[in-house]
């Protein structure tokens, strides 16, 4: 018989806190305590996804110019709605 528990891998969390030290867990709000991560700082509240096939020459294109003015796809793309809206009205 194989004796398992020299596999077993001691677990490096250490012990858990005291139950009187976490009563109130589940009614505080949970905090980054000062830290702020990179996913935050690049959250842009854009939710909604769009895709739409194009040739080959517009992609390329629509690349470069936001490679050029180093800005996302889809902020070229909103700058060009509002030029659009203000010269179509």
């Amino acid at each position: 018989m194989v004796d398992i528990s020299k596999l077993k891998k001691k677990s490096r969390l250490g012990s858990p806190p005291l139950s009187s030290a976490v009563k109130n867990n589940l009614y505080q709000p949970e905090t980054l305590e000062g830290e702020i991560d990179g996913r935050s700082l690049r959250r842009t509240n854009r939710t909604q996804q769009l895709a739409t096939r194009v040739t080959p020459d517009f992609y390329n294109k629509i690349r470069v110019l936001a490679a050029r003015d180093k800005v996302k796809i889809v902020e070229l793309l909103e700058r060009a709605i509002e030029i659009y809206e203000k010269d179509s009205s």
